[in-house]
């Protein structure tokens, strides 16, 4: 069994794209911008591929929080810096290293000097959806200029300043390792001395080819997020029964599971009345982590206190 291909003719009269009058059954046409055709059985040709439409499709984006005109920013500060030589983290996800991230200007700006690591913003990727030597491509646009390059998850290695640069431009490039520790790949900018970028959007999905960028929805995002970063004003005013002077009053609040078991951090805590010195935890039954619950330890500097306690908590379980 054979099959025949047909192609449109190119003529000074049908420069355009156009589908055939008539395809026998059982026959592939293509027209010259690529779009196929079958004969069904009336001779008649029936769309199959249409480019067109293939371009309005998207792959999943693997990166989270990459709409940078609305991020997740849950640590709700204006802008972030580091000078350090370890990475610290901005808006939700995307990591600052040597420079500074405006989160309402999209800008990060690298330090006047280059630090031992270079300066970077950047994302980790877990080794979940992606294995190495997966063919991938990371599309974006910065400083109103779009990028495009595609790359395989490279093997094993720790070093950002030996990768060689995957896309090389004027104020410095993408690189990507694959950290063994992390269990992850670290996808990266970077940013020349003294040099800035304004970040619209960025997408690495799987696959030789780019495909449209299609920003997720602001809750869709935020649910991506609370798997490796989550946190909590909590307020408490009323009395505590049944608890004695110098015992310990607790509470619980839920919280949405995350990557890992999180390290909980009480970023700040006030006290009024008779309750002070909050501790938290997270419950385990026969030494099963409690996925969902947080409790938090006030002690009641009296019988049965009443008062109120404020306080903020963040969970952490980032790579």
């Amino acid at each position: 069994m054979g099959i025949k291909i047909l192609r449109q003719t190119i003529s000074s009269t049908s420069t355009e794209p156009l589908p055939p009058p008539t395809t026998q059954y059982g026959i592939i046409a293509c027209d010259r911008a690529g779009s196929m055709y079958v004969g069904d059985s009336s001779n008649s040709p029936v769309e199959q591929m249409s480019v067109k439409k293939y371009s309005q499709t998207s792959n999943p984006n693997l990166l989270d929080n990459t709409n940078f005109f609305n991020p997740i920013n849950q640590r709700n500060q204006t802008s972030y810096s580091n000078t350090d030589a370890a990475p610290k983290y901005s808006i939700d996800r995307w990591q600052v290293l040597g420079g500074t991230f405006d989160v309402q200007a999209r800008t990060y700006t690298s330090n006047s000097t280059l630090g031992i690591y270079g300066n970077q913003f950047r994302q980790y990727i877990p080794l979940e959806n992606i294995s190495i030597g997966d063919t991938i491509t990371v599309s974006s646009v910065i400083n109103d200029t779009r990028h495009v390059f595609t790359t395989t998850i490279p093997q094993y290695g720790d070093s950002v300043t030996d990768a060689p640069f995957l896309l090389e431009t004027t104020w410095g490039g993408f690189k990507m390792i694959t950290r063994e520790a992390e269990h992850a790949v670290l996808l990266t900018m970077v940013v020349n001395v003294s040099q800035s970028i304004t970040v619209d959007w960025i997408k690495m999905e799987l696959g030789n080819f780019a495909t449209p960028y299609v920003a997720k929805g602001y809750n869709e995002e935020l649910t991506a997020c609370l798997r490796y970063y989550q946190r909590f004003n909590v307020n408490f005013r009323g009395e505590a029964f049944n608890v004695g002077d110098g015992e310990k009053y607790f509470t619980t609040i839920s919280f949405y599971p995350m990557r890992v078991v999180p390290t909980i951090t009480i970023v700040s805590s006030h006290y009024w009345g008779g309750f002070s010195g909050l501790t938290c935890s997270i419950p385990q039954t026969d030494g099963v982590y409690n996925d969902r619950t947080l409790q938090l330890n006030v002690n009641a500097t009296a019988a049965n206190p009443g008062g109120a306690f404020t306080a903020v908590i963040a969970l952490g379980a980032e790579l």
